[in-house]
């Protein structure tokens, strides 16, 4: 049976409120530090700290003036390691990017799991940590990328991006193949462009 550790949770977001519940099932004692006493739901010991002074801002909706056509830009940021023993960086503390594919909640809640999963494989935490980040890694690239790809085609004030997206999107999702891998692509499942990962 693997270590029960102390674990404290920063942040009431997505990523903190399931990395929270999650490590709290798999009997860890869990600290979730959250603004509001009320906030948070069960048994977790709530807090409130300066998340932001903790971890720090990362600016991820930054729109640009100027230039026509006018497009908008994110800040694509991955932290280079995502944790510093005992912190632990998820969600978009750990990989800001755009919102155009949707997937800022799914990535939340797979490093959640990821996480808990390699504390429950690993009896060394550092190598929990590790693994942890290996784990997430081909999957945060492959969506920075395309969220930064579809970017101009949601955001941007070119005419003609818009109607090539109502056009070509519209057709490809009567193909088989890629309407499978768009499925694949808003479910979170991608690691590549034709690489996936199965559902658990």
């Amino acid at each position: 049976m693997r270590e029960r550790r102390s674990i404290a949770v920063v942040g009431a977001g997505i990523a903190g409120l399931a990395a929270g519940v999650r490590l709290a099932r798999a009997r860890h004692h869990v600290t979730l530090f959250v603004p509001d006493p009320g906030f948070a739901p069960g048994s977790l010991t709530q807090r409130y700290i300066a998340a932001r002074v903790m971890l720090g801002w990362l600016p991820v909706g930054c729109a640009t003036l100027g230039g026509p056509p006018r497009v908008a830009r994110y800040i694509q940021y991955s932290a280079p390691t995502p944790f510093r023993r005992p912190l632990v960086l998820l969600g978009d503390s750990a990989h800001a990017t755009s919102p155009q594919l949707g997937q800022r909640a799914n990535a939340a809640l797979l490093d959640a799991m990821a996480l808990a999963d390699a504390l429950k494989r690993c009896s060394d935490i550092h190598t929990a940590l590790t693994e942890h980040g290996v784990t997430r890694r081909a999957y945060i690239r492959f969506y920075q990328m395309a969220s930064r790809l579809m970017t101009p085609f949601f955001q941007s004030d070119s005419v003609t991006l818009a109607r090539l997206r109502g056009r070509v999107f519209n057709r490809l999702k009567a193909m088989p193949y890629f309407h499978r891998e768009m499925i694949r692509t808003l479910a979170g499942l991608k690691t590549g462009f034709f690489r996936y990962e199965d559902a658990a």
